[in-house]
């Protein structure tokens, strides 16, 4: 920086209160951490002295050397140390040993990997420089209060660091306060805050009064917003306004009235906080692969709300399953009459699919579409099991195509006496269920039963193409 910055900088510093030493220790501090490939702003500097005052009686070159020490200790760039230590200025003050002693035995306490806890506590840098023994037990007791296990409190905070800073008592009253004025019970508040662990840092007067706010301009009944954001967390604490216009642009977009968008979120709470461009974007793309008009998709996705919110390749993978057990039963619908009639399927696993196209082309149930599709997985299991035990006593063969089955999770268990195998690689829609050679043992090809050409495995799963 010109002499002229620098003279600013220092009128600046002495008007807060710095002498004019302590400039120079800043200033000179400031020319160590800062390059030009990773900038430090002086102001933040100053404000991390302001705050922690002892910063100016290290010299600028022992701040320096802790910082890529730490670095070095931690496995991250030194501008990472810097951003942390401007929000938590006591972390330079620390000897680096100390600070990965503890961060090591914080780790260990808490039954997490030391680089996952370091990700954390780069979002709360005040986890470095807490007692792991004082750590371990706010989260012990915290889980205590909370009424869930130490691991899923854990899980809470290495995505919301934050929490490890509260006091449990403190974190207990906010949650059954928040439970009280959304009408709801404290282990309903606790499953949404899990999966948000957001929820439980929030002050419970600013999350009723979001969703009382939201229920008025989405002209809705409160305990109805409440239950679609216990499912959907995100919804307790995102700006109302911003919800009410997603909503109005959302059902512009696709057509219809707010009203009816409205209940269409209510069954599929996502839509709430969904980008009406994501939304139209994946309505066009999805009716493309499909090979239906964008009307026909947002009429289905009316009735199966899931289908917004679904991978537009992800549905298309499913319709060749689709395709392929109407084949089975020689009667094939297009992918406009499935949605037409049936569009919950699309909502399947390709798993699940998979595991009634064997069933089908195996000729082991006739069914409708539906029915088929319906099937509890233990009565798929069994059929398919009795089909291949059979089969194994008559000819001695078909061990090798459970094994892939049970492998992919097509079925559940294997017969006593047959061991199970690694899961093999995945590699894509046409090979869902066809592994790699395994052991030496011979490939797994594709079934094609026909009238002149009837089912006879040795080995092989069925598999559509």
């Amino acid at each position: 920086m010109n002499i002229v910055q620098r003279h600013i900088f220092e009128s600046i510093s002495i008007d807060a209160g710095f002498s004019a030493g302590d400039f120079d220790r800043l200033w000179a501090l400031h020319a160590l951490l800062s390059t030009k490939s990773c900038p430090v702003n002086y102001f933040a500097l100053l404000d991390a002295a302001l705050k922690h005052p002892l910063l100016l009686d290290q010299k600028p070159a022992t701040i320096d050397r802790n910082v890529e020490r730490s670095a070095a200790f931690f496995g991250i760039a030194k501008a990472r140390v810097i951003d942390a230590a401007l929000k938590h200025p006591p972390l330079v003050s620390q000897r680096p040993e100390t600070l990965n002693r503890n961060l090591e035995r914080a780790a260990a306490l808490l039954g997490v990997a030391r680089e996952r806890f370091i990700a954390a506590a780069l979002k709360k840098p005040q986890l470095f420089t807490q007692k792991p023994e004082t750590l371990n037990s706010n989260v012990l007791l915290s889980a205590a209060f909370l009424g869930v296990t130490k691991e899923q409190f854990v899980a809470a905070v290495l995505k919301q660091p934050q929490l490890a800073s509260q006091r449990p008592e403190t974190l207990n009253g906010n949650v059954l306060r928040s439970a009280a004025l959304l009408d709801t019970t404290k282990e309903q508040f606790i499953a949404a805050a899990l999966k948000q662990p957001q929820l439980f840092c929030q002050k419970p007067e600013t999350l009723n009064g979001n969703v009382e706010r939201s229920s008025v301009l989405l002209d809705i009944a409160k305990h109805r917003l409440v239950a679609a954001a216990l499912r959907q967390p995100q919804l307790f604490y995102q700006r109302p306004e911003t919800r009410d216009d997603n909503v109005e642009r959302s059902a512009a977009i696709l057509g219809v009235t707010k009203d009816k968008f409205i209940a269409t979120a209510l069954r599929q709470p996502s839509l709430f906080s969904q980008r009406p461009e994501t939304l139209r974007d994946n309505a066009e793309r999805s009716a493309s692969l499909l090979g239906i008009t964008r009307e026909q998709f947002i009429a289905a996705a009316l009735r199966q709300p899931s289908l917004f919110c679904r991978r537009p390749e992800g549905l298309n993978d499913k319709l060749l399953y689709l395709a392929k057990i109407g084949e089975a039963f020689d009667a094939p619908r297009s992918a406009a009459q499935l949605l037409e009639t049936v569009p919950a399927v699309f909502t399947c696993g390709n798993t699940h699919l998979h595991a009634r196209y064997i069933l089908a082309r195996l000729g082991l149930k006739r069914a409708v579409l539906p029915t088929l599709v319906s099937l509890p997985n233990r009565v798929v299991s069994g059929l398919i099991l009795e089909h291949f035990e059979r089969q194994i006593a008559q000819t001695g063969k078909g061990e090798r195509a459970l094994q892939v089955m049970h492998a992919q999770g097509l079925i559940a268990t294997l017969p006593l006496g047959i061991a199970p195998i690694p899961r093999p690689p995945r590699r894509g829609i046409s090979n869902a269920i066809r592994p790699a050679p395994y052991a030496g043992r011979p490939k797994v090809s594709e079934v094609r039963p026909s009238s002149a050409n009837p089912v006879r495995v040795r080995g092989h799963v069925p598999v559509p193409s």
